[in-house]
């Protein structure tokens, strides 16, 4: 009986573990989302008529795909929105995520700074 019940609590921990993962990616998706809308809006001429309407695509397939039960399709419409961000911070004149990246590579070369504190944080 101890043996059935510690089976099932194992059992459930992973159930758990891939539906926390899943929210954390939807909740994922929808942030990237809500940031290329921003982008845009903030952007406006500077964005041409054919990357708008996919960036409006992709936004709509990410939200589609995010309403799932499964993480790797939302792990997959993230991954491929990653390249139509880029574009839309370069049209934008932004930098993009390479470019904070690098930076952040610099600054840590460099010595970094001590105050620097990660945050883990969740979008409702």
């Amino acid at each position: 009986d101890v043996e059935r019940m510690a089976k099932d609590a194992e059992r459930f921990a992973s159930e758990d573990k891939k539906r926390r993962e899943v929210v954390d990616l939807r909740n994922q998706a929808d942030s990237t989302a809500y940031q290329a809308e921003k982008q845009m809006k903030e952007a406006g001429d500077k964005i041409d008529a054919i990357l708008k309407g996919e960036v409006e695509s992709k936004i709509a397939a990410l939200r589609k795909v995010a309403e799932g039960d499964s993480a790797d399709p939302i792990k997959a419409a993230l991954s491929d929105f990653e390249a139509t961000m880029q574009k839309l911070y370069q049209q934008a004149g932004a930098p993009g995520v390479g470019a904070q990246a690098g930076a952040a590579g610099a600054g840590a070369a460099k010595g970094g700074d001590d105050d620097i504190k990660d945050a883990d944080f969740e979008v409702k």
